[in-house]
């Protein structure tokens, strides 16, 4: 009979190994293995400061060699109420019209602004300008694209 109450298992003994040494047990999954690190005051001003000056939040991650998203709910914590995200002005969605009548792609005018594709798609979907179909895509006639 197999007793799966625990009381008779061997959790937290040393196992023996084949060479006859005894190992300790393994320890992953232990609360100790999954705490956080937390950052020191002059760290995160430090990480603030580089992203007022400009810096990206990726290339400050890289740069503390921290994920992206650490950073952000740091600055979040800090008071920086909304991280910096590029907007297209209207002056710029005017070029962007006439650059994408001129036959430029979603990809290069994001590039060109700093944006998503998708957010350059999707402003020109909002100002009414009729999307060209994908390449290789078929036209449906049904369809506005």
């Amino acid at each position: 009979m197999v007793v799966l109450s625990g009381q008779l298992s061997n959790h937290g003994l040393a196992i023996p190994a084949r060479n006859g040494t005894f190992r300790p047990p393994d320890r992953r999954g232990s609360p100790r293995s999954a705490r956080n690190r937390s950052l020191f005051p002059a760290t995160t001003q430090q990480l603030v400061d580089a992203y007022l000056a400009g810096a990206a939040i990726r290339s400050i991650a890289s740069d503390l060699d921290m994920h992206r998203t650490t950073i952000d709910n740091c600055l979040k914590r800090a008071g920086v109420k909304h991280p910096r995200r590029p907007v297209l002005t209207d002056a710029d969605l005017d070029e962007a019209e006439a650059a994408y009548f001129a036959g430029d792609s979603w990809v290069t005018i994001a590039r060109r602004y700093g944006v998503d594709p998708g957010t350059v798609g999707l402003r020109l979907k909002q100002r009414g300008v009729k999307m060209r179909p994908r390449r290789g895509g078929i036209r449906r006639p049904d369809t506005d694209r």
